[in-house]
């Protein structure tokens, strides 16, 4: 069994919902208004249902992220809760950062380009882990930032090699 060291858990934020539950307003209010209008209704009708659709994914996501002695164990829960495992042999570095992830990534949720594998669900710090192959960069939520600060502070995780 690990010994769990920290434990987080994030979600999309507030404001990313407003994001699709003002549209889905105005959309109700101008279906209701052009009512008559059976193409225009159409459309709306089908803007409305993908961003229904939006808005349940952005529910659903969220992020949990553990640190143990055996390394970091993250979920991405969005349809499914595969746990993903890096090794702490794995780690080459690992460090709380600053990152600019609309330039770096282009915005929120989980993605993945040449810079690495984000899963950003907030601004701020980010937990970056570099591994030999590849680089994650892990969206900390605003309670646990400074346990995670703390914890990269004081605590030296074993076998890792630190530039």
């Amino acid at each position: 069994m690990r010994d769990l060291i920290f434990y987080d858990q994030t979600r999309y934020p507030q404001i990313a919902r407003l994001a699709i539950a003002i549209p889905l307003i105005l959309i109700a209010v101008l279906g209701y208004i052009y009512a008559q209008d059976t193409i225009f209704i159409s459309l709306l009708g089908f803007v409305f249902i993908v961003l229904v659709l939006s808005a349940y994914y952005m529910y659903k996501s969220g992020l949990a992220i553990q640190i143990s002695e055996e390394g970091i164990s993250y979920t991405f829960h969005s349809f499914s809760k595969k746990e993903n495992h890096i090794p702490l042999s794995d780690i080459q570095q690992i460090a709380l950062m600053a990152l600019d992830y609309t330039t770096k990534f282009g915005g929120w949720g989980h993605r993945k380009n040449k810079n690495g594998e984000a899963f950003i669900f907030n601004d701020g710090l980010f937990l970056h882990v570099q591994t030999a192959h590849q680089m994650y960069y892990f969206s900390i939520s605003d309670a646990q930032k400074e346990a995670c600060q703390h914890l990269l502070e004081h605590y030296t995780l074993p076998d890792t090699k630190k530039e």
